[in-house]
């Protein structure tokens, strides 16, 4: 009895640190891209951040551009001359937010009223999909 007892323990922690290691490994692959995009917005290399977005991304709350969504939000901000606001934002770091992350944390975002979420793609893939400035 205490044999099966051990048994089961063993495989129990077995499936927590193999939980723990697929998270981990997805929150590495999400640091990577995270990093990607920073430095993209920061350089405004308008290529790189495009394909970065889902090409769903909620970026107004008003009226978009025609067409493509991701040209959409790439004019606002370059209308709204917004790219040092979302590399500021970016540069607070991010946390885990509704099975994505968000950028800045929460808290600063609703002082800030800047919402930078990132999501997976259904295939799988790290993609920006909101990015509000509280317009």
């Amino acid at each position: 009895m205490q044999k099966k007892k051990a048994v089961k323990v063993a495989v129990s922690v077995f499936l927590v640190l193999l939980s723990v290691t697929t998270v981990l490994a997805a929150e590495k692959g999400f640091e990577a891209f995270f990093k990607k995009f920073r430095l993209a917005v920061h350089n405004k290399d308008r290529q790189v951040v495009r394909a970065m977005l889902s090409p769903d991304i909620v970026y107004t709350f008003g009226r978009g551009w025609p067409g493509d969504r991701r040209d959409g939000a790439i004019k606002t901000w370059d209308e709204r001359k917004a790219w040092p606001q979302i590399s500021a934002a970016l540069d607070q770091g991010f946390e885990p937010f509704e099975g994505g992350y968000i950028s800045p944390s929460v808290a600063a975002h609703r002082a800030k009223k800047l919402r930078i979420v990132f999501m997976r793609s259904k295939k799988g893939e790290w993609q920006v999909k909101i990015c509000l400035s509280g317009d």
